[in-house]
C-alpha cells in the first residue's frame, strides 16, 4: 500500500509539473510566430466575392514561401510575389522592410464573412491576420476639393459613389474624411451632405462642407475619403491634394 501511495504521489507531481509548464510552452510557440502586417485601405482587408483582389503583407526581412487562408473554401491564392514598398506608407519605408503582393480570387459561391490569412516563411508562420469576404464593395471616385478655407479649417468637396447593392445611406453617409497637412492632421464627418444628385439606384454624386470651427489651417494638404454602406462594408480610400487659403 505504501508503494502504491508513493507511485500515486509521483504521478500527481509529474502531472502538476506538466500543467505548470504548459502555458510557457504555448507562449514560446506564440512568440515564435512571425510579425507580419497588412497594408490596406480599409479597417479589415476585403476580397469581393466573384472578384480578384490584392492584399499586401510586409515585415522586417520578410521572405514569403506561401500563404494560407483559413477556412480556405472558395478562396484561391493565385499569386505571391515581392513588390515595391508604397512611398506614402512610412511603415513600408522602414529599413529592412520587404513588401509582398498576395493575389486572391474569391469564387462567386464563396461564403461571405471573416477569414484568417497566415503568411508562411522559412522561419515559421505569421500571426493570423483578419480578412473579410464581402458580397460587394462600394466605390468612390472623382474626389475634388472645391474650396479650402483657412479660417475654421473648412473644406468643401465632392465625389461620386457607385454601390452595386444600392445600400449607401445618402442622408448621413457613413465613413470618414481625413485632412493631412505638414503641421498636423484631423478628421471630418461626411454627413449629412450639402447636396445629393442621384443618377440611378446605384450611382450618385454628393457635396459636403465641413471643418473645425475656431481653428485655422494653412498650406498644401491632402484629403482622404472612404465611405461605408449600411452593412458596414467599407470602400477603398481615395485621396486628392488641395491648399488652404
Amino acid at each position: 500500500m505504501q508503494i502504491e501511495h508513493s507511485v500515486a504521489r509521483i504521478l500527481v507531481i509529474a502531472f502538476t509539473l506538466a500543467v505548470a509548464t504548459l502555458p510557457a510552452t504555448v507562449q514560446s510557440q506564440r512568440s515564435s510566430q512571425i510579425d507580419v502586417r497588412l497594408a490596406m485601405d480599409t479597417t479589415v482587408a476585403q476580397v469581393e466575392r466573384g472578384q480578384r483582389g490584392e492584399i499586401k503583407a510586409f515585415g522586417k526581412s520578410l521572405v514569403v514561401k506561401s500563404v494560407e487562408i483559413i477556412p480556405a473554401e472558395g478562396i484561391l491564392v493565385q499569386e505571391v510575389r515581392e513588390t515595391t514598398p508604397a512611398l506614402d506608407d512610412r511603415r513600408q519605408q522602414e529599413k529592412g522592410v520587404r513588401v509582398w503582393s498576395v493575389m486572391l480570387m474569391a469564387e462567386p459561391t464563396a461564403q461571405a464573412g471573416e477569414r484568417s490569412m497566415v503568411v508562411v516563411t522559412a522561419d515559421g508562420p505569421s500571426t493570423p491576420q483578419s480578412i473579410r469576404v464581402v458580397t460587394h464593395i462600394p466605390r468612390i471616385s472623382d474626389l475634388k476639393v472645391l474650396r479650402g478655407q483657412a479660417d475654421g479649417a473648412q473644406v468643401e468637396f465632392m465625389f461620386s459613389i457607385y454601390d452595386d447593392a444600392g445600400d449607401v445611406d445618402l442622408a448621413s453617409v457613413g465613413g470618414r474624411a481625413y485632412v493631412f497637412c505638414s503641421n498636423g492632421a484631423f478628421a471630418l464627418s461626411l454627413g449629412p451632405p450639402d447636396k445629393v444628385v442621384k443618377k440611378d439606384l446605384k450611382t450618385s454624386t454628393i457635396w459636403i462642407t465641413n471643418g473645425l470651427p475656431g481653428t485655422r489651417a494653412f498650406g498644401v494638404c491632402s484629403l482622404s475619403v472612404h465611405i461605408k454602406d449600411k452593412g458596414g462594408i467599407q470602400s477603398a480610400t481615395v485621396k486628392t491634394p488641395f491648399e488652404f487659403k
